[in-house]
């Protein structure tokens, strides 16, 4: 392999290898293992600026989503009250050029100090665990499973220059301007109108290029009544020819 050939393969790496240490915190678990981890939706950010909108050119596919069950939970008198319920959930990560599996998993049901618990969280933190998982295979902060976030001169490195950076990035508008979508009422109009005339809605949406009426903007809702009405007049016209 040239040289060149190996720089446009690390291109993406070298790109997110190194998270903002802002967008980090250390973390320790029972057995006194500690680590640090680094906030999911920072990179989704980083994503999106590879790539645009999760969703488009990349995104996420579960393939598998289970609850296993785990060891036994014993009470105060060693009986079996229960037993652990671990939820474990397989995904795809969609990219450019090719897709990347990852594998989360979170304890739903257990024991801690304080008694049996049941966490109504663990779907989601499953598919977070997953998502970041695959997202380290394809470099996204990859120097701290390298294990160079062990090291502290290197981390406030870092951090100086990702201080440095944002001293030349304009911070974002307090109050970004809202894009206005169709309202309930409007939707439901939509709706109906379409309904009457046998226009699918599917037909909508792809128009605008969206997935659901939620997100078509208030601004394309006069267009659409009026190519429905029309198509009504049409429709009422034919029949009475």
């Amino acid at each position: 392999m040239t040289e060149q050939a190996t720089q446009n393969n690390m291109t993406l790496w070298d790109s997110v290898r190194t998270p903002d240490p802002s967008a980090t915190k250390s973390f320790s678990r029972s057995g006194g293992f500690k680590g640090t981890a680094t906030n999911a939706v920072y990179l989704i950010q980083r994503a999106t600026e590879m790539w645009g909108p999760m969703g488009g050119k990349w995104g996420v596919d579960i393939v598998e989503d289970h609850v296993f069950q785990g060891a036994p939970m014993l009470g105060d008198a060693g009986q079996v009250i229960g037993h652990e319920q671990l939820h474990v959930i397989r995904i795809n990560l969609r990219h450019p050029d090719g897709v990347v599996p990852g594998y989360g998993q979170t304890m739903m049901v257990g024991k801690n100090k304080w008694g049996p618990f049941t966490d109504e969280e663990a779907p989601k933190k499953s598919l977070t665990d997953a998502l970041t998982k695959a997202m380290s295979w394809l470099g996204f902060a990859a120097d701290i499973h390298l294990g160079l976030w062990d090291d502290n001169k290197y981390v406030n490195e870092a951090k100086k220059a990702f201080d440095e950076a944002k001293k030349d990035t304009p911070p974002p508008p307090a109050n970004p301007p809202q894009v206005e979508l169709l309202t309930p009422e409007e939707i439901a109009n939509v709706t109906a109108l379409a309904n009457e005339v046998g226009k699918p809605i599917e037909d909508i949406t792809k128009a605008y290029k969206v997935g659901s009426l939620n997100f078509i903007k208030r601004s394309a809702y006069a267009p659409i009544i009026k190519n429905l009405t029309k198509l009504k007049t049409e429709t009422t016209e034919g029949a009475q020819q």
